[in-house]
């Protein structure tokens, strides 16, 4: 299993002053990060990667202090990045860890890329599929290939 999370409520873009790879999630957004972590902290995750923009890291902050994780980054789920190799990084991590699952918070875009490789891929979707700020994309994977799919919101 693959829960890709995009990266919650970080402000304006357009009013942010500084590098927006530096941009920190509001107060909404740590909201939603505890809301991540408290509905994600029973399962399974045996690694959890992010994105290196600190408003990603950030968002998976809660669940790997509930989990006991490092937050690894890697730049395949850098915003901008190519969502083929962001994929296949996933499920090459998740593959290698057998039974166990990985959570990854990346971007809208590159999130948005994963859910159209999955749905090439012929992935069963449960519910509506939207990526909006906080969403936790649930992906079922067997044999390097996403099975089913589902988009679970941070309340």
């Amino acid at each position: 299993m693959i829960y890709v999370i995009r990266h919650g409520a970080a402000g304006d873009r357009a009013t942010w002053q500084g590098d927006d790879f530096k941009r920190p999630l509001t107060d909404k957004g740590r909201s939603q990060a505890e809301i991540i972590a408290a509905r994600l902290g029973d399962r399974p995750i045996a690694q959890i990667v992010s994105s290196p923009a600190i408003r990603c890291s950030e968002t998976v902050r809660p669940l790997a202090k509930r989990l006991g994780r490092a937050v690894e980054e890697i730049d395949e789920l850098r915003e901008g990045s190519d969502p083929k190799e962001a994929f296949a990084a996933l499920v090459d991590l998740a593959v290698g860890l057998g039974g166990s699952a990985v959570a990854a918070c990346s971007h809208g875009d590159v999130i948005g890329g994963i859910v159209e490789i999955a749905l090439d891929q012929g992935a069963i979707v449960e519910g509506e599929v939207r990526i909006s700020k906080g969403i936790t994309v649930e992906l079922e994977i067997n044999d390097d290939r996403a099975v089913s799919l589902r988009c679970v919101r941070a309340r």
